[in-house]
């Protein structure tokens, strides 16, 4: 049976507001291999954030995403200043 975390990320899939970065890290944070695709601009890490957003419970794993390139290290180690950012 599919656990709800990843109806989850079907259903936010199936919305239509994903990018290569944003498809990437769905896919390694509900368990699956992803591509090496990071946030390039602004529009691409606003998808990431907004997918954090719809599923909340993907959050706690964002330390998986430091594994698949350094710009996804680097990224997850500002993503506290970079979350604010966004939202001013």
């Amino acid at each position: 049976m599919i656990d709800e975390v990843f109806k989850k990320v079907i259903a936010w899939y199936a919305g239509g507001d994903t990018g290569l970065s944003s498809e990437a890290m769905a896919a390694r944070l509900s368990g699956q291999p992803c591509r090496r695709d990071y946030p390039r601009d602004p529009d691409d890490l606003g998808r990431c954030v907004r997918l954090l957003d719809a599923i909340p419970e993907l959050r706690s794993e964002l330390f998986m995403m430091v594994g698949v390139c350094k710009e996804w290290e680097r990224l997850i180690k500002k993503l506290g200043r970079t979350r604010v950012a966004l939202s001013c």
